[in-house]
């Protein structure tokens, strides 16, 4: 399927769990591999990434195992220390001294979407959007997941780190504010949290502008993927909800 993007599988050698990660068919048309192995590997001397043991251009990925992990549910984030913990975890990405590989494009990616599967109303919201937004000065881009929901944070007694950097790239921290409180359907209550964990609160209008085109990309994504024949339960809530 296209829009699997990868399969993960637990292997055992000499006595250690690892985690082999294996690129879906196809997706190298939409995500540089590349890129993503460069920006890992950044991310682990980071610290904010499991350990790598090897990484691949081609997308193959080799990852020692967490053990006692598991990945956060969105409910998880509505508890303060687990939401302060990541809203530090993302600062301390942002702020790391890498330049990650590539930059996102928000509207070019609703675009590869929407030729792949038009859908005439997102179209519409995508120059509303388009005429709305300003693009973001490349002197405020920093090192960003690009994808920091519920399920790509692995948290252990160690911690929590961030997986699947397939989307990585240089980006405006509040990009990744905002999908993680859409991801989380966080309220004002606990969006004012995160941004003061993170310890930026005038972030606040600079993450409402980010969510139209967070909701954009999602809708015409999950669009593409039912188009595809997909039947995901929530890909037809993300379409609906691009115009909200």
């Amino acid at each position: 399927m296209l829009f699997r993007s990868n399969r993960s599988f637990r292997l055992r050698a000499r006595g250690r769990d690892y985690v082999l990660r294996v690129p879906g068919p196809g997706t190298e048309r939409f995500i540089s591999r590349a890129a993503e192995a460069a920006n890992l590997a950044a991310a682990v001397a980071a610290g904010v990434a499991p350990p790598l043991v090897r990484s691949y251009a081609s997308g193959v990925q080799l990852s020692v195992f967490v053990d006692e992990s598991r990945a956060l549910a969105p409910e998880d984030l509505r508890q303060p220390a687990v939401l302060a913990e990541v809203a530090f975890l993302l600062r301390r990405l942002h702020e790391c001294e890498a330049a990650f590989q590539g930059a996102i494009e928000p509207l070019a990616v609703v675009d590869r979407y929407l030729a792949l599967a038009p859908h005439p109303e997102l179209a519409r919201l995508r120059r509303a959007v388009e005429a709305s937004t300003a693009p973001t000065p490349a002197e405020e881009r920093r090192p960003c997941h690009g994808d920091p929901v519920a399920a790509n944070l692995l948290a252990s007694p160690r911690g929590i780190v961030l997986i699947d950097w397939e989307y990585s790239c240089m980006a405006e921290p509040a990009w990744d504010l905002a999908v993680l409180a859409l991801d989380a359907e966080l309220g004002p209550t606990h969006e004012r949290l995160l941004l003061a964990a993170y310890g930026r609160p005038e972030l606040v209008e600079r993450v409402e502008a980010a969510k139209p085109l967070v909701r954009l990309v999602s809708a015409a994504w999950a669009n593409a993927a039912l188009a595809a024949g997909s039947t995901a339960p929530r890909l037809s809530a993300l379409v609906a909800a691009a115009g909200t």
